[in-house]
Parts: structure tokens; sequence; C-alpha cells
């Protein structure tokens, strides 16, 4: 709807009526430009929400899987000579891991990015979420593991790792796989249900209509 042409006040001139109306206009078309910009930056804001939620699963389950492959990398790419680039994935990793010589495995001859505990944790990671998808797609709803349960499951790896840091004793390959790979299923099974239940009270909110199974948080299915 146009708006009507602002009334010329009395003894207002004509410049000063012209400068005031072309004020008027300036602000009206910036206030446009505003809400236009606005609702763009609006809606592509929530296009990447719903994407990323939407694909949220796959995503983590693709970072897990490279994580563990290019684990791999480095020392291959050192076996065939090209070591600047290996050395440049195991210093990368020594973000996320310790990197202790003793607690590595030495695939090619060279050691691994990630230790013999945190290999079992991505593993363990990266397995629970594939099973988290199939179960997903199955039909199956699961509640989050509670979280006095999943402190229990890395009470195990934090005793192994702490009495071996201060020298209490010695670890071996075993203990550190299992309880890396406990603390990884639990980690999973109770993140995993809580990001699904998220997702599902954001769908509520933006409007989304999404036909994969919700996740019922007072269902009565566990993990195994």
């Amino acid at each position: 709807m146009n708006q009507q042409p602002l009334p010329q006040a009395p003894n207002e001139s004509r410049e000063a009526y012209i400068a005031r109306i072309s004020a008027t206009a300036e602000t009206q078309w910036a206030g446009n430009r505003r809400r236009t910009f606005d609702s763009s930056v609006r809606g592509v804001l929530r296009g990447v929400v719903v994407w990323f939620f939407r694909h949220w699963l796959l995503l983590a389950n693709l970072y897990y899987a490279l994580l563990l492959i290019f684990a791999f990398v480095g020392p291959w790419l050192n076996s065939i000579g090209l070591t600047d680039a290996g050395n440049f994935f195991f210093a990368s990793y020594g973000i996320i891991c310790d990197q202790v010589p003793t607690h590595s495995y030495y695939p090619y001859g060279f050691q691994l990015c990630l230790c013999q505990r945190c290999l079992a944790i991505y593993t363990a990671m990266l397995l629970g979420g594939l099973y988290y998808a199939w179960a997903r797609r199955d039909g199956r709803t699961y509640r989050p593991l509670p979280l006095r349960w999943m402190m229990l499951c890395a009470l195990p790896l934090v005793i192994d790792g702490l009495t071996q840091l201060f020298g209490l004793r010695h670890s071996d390959v075993l203990l550190r796989t299992l309880t890396g790979g406990l603390f990884g299923f639990a980690a999973i099974a109770t993140i995993y249900p809580w990001f699904d239940a998220i997702k599902r009270r954001l769908w509520r909110v933006l409007g989304v209509h999404d036909a994969s199974p919700a996740v019922d948080m007072s269902a009565s299915h566990q993990y195994n």
C-alpha cells in the first residue's frame, strides 16, 4: 500500500518541506532494506540450523571415521618418505591425544597418531554412532544413558590413567582398550539421544516437519 505524502506544515518553506519528506523517504527506504536484510539473514541461519540438525548424525559418524582413517595416514606417509606431511598429521592429533610412545601402536613402522586408549575411545564412538543410526532407521527409540552411569563407565578409565600417571602401577594394552572403549560407548549412549531430543524440540519451535522417529525421553528402551 502506498503511503500518503506528508502534508506541508504551516509556515514551512518549500525547501524545508522537500528536505523533510526526502529525509522521511530515505529513513523508510533504509528501514525496508534493513528489514529485508534481517529477514534474509534469519532465513539463511534457519536453513543452516535445519540442515545441520537434519544431518548431525551423519556428520558425527563421518567425523569419527575420518579421524580414525587419518590417524593411520600419518605413519603411512612417513613410511613412504613423505615425512613432512606425516609429521604434520601426527602433530595435529596432539591436540586431542597425549600420544605417549609406549602406549601406542606402530603401523608401517611409525607411531600411530592416536594412542591405544584414544584409538579405543574414538573407535567405540564410531561404532556406537553407526549402531545408533541403524537403530533409528529401524524405528527404535532410546532414553539417554543417565549421567551417573556415564560417570561410572568413565571411572575405570580415570583410575587406570591416573594410577599409571603417578607411577603406582603399569597399565597394558588390554586395559587401555577396554577402559577407552567403555567410555566411548557410554558417551554415545548419553549424548546422542539428548541431541536427538533437542532436535525434535527445535523442530517444534521452527515448525519443521521431520518424518524420522522421535526420541521418547520416557520410553522404556535402553541400550543393552
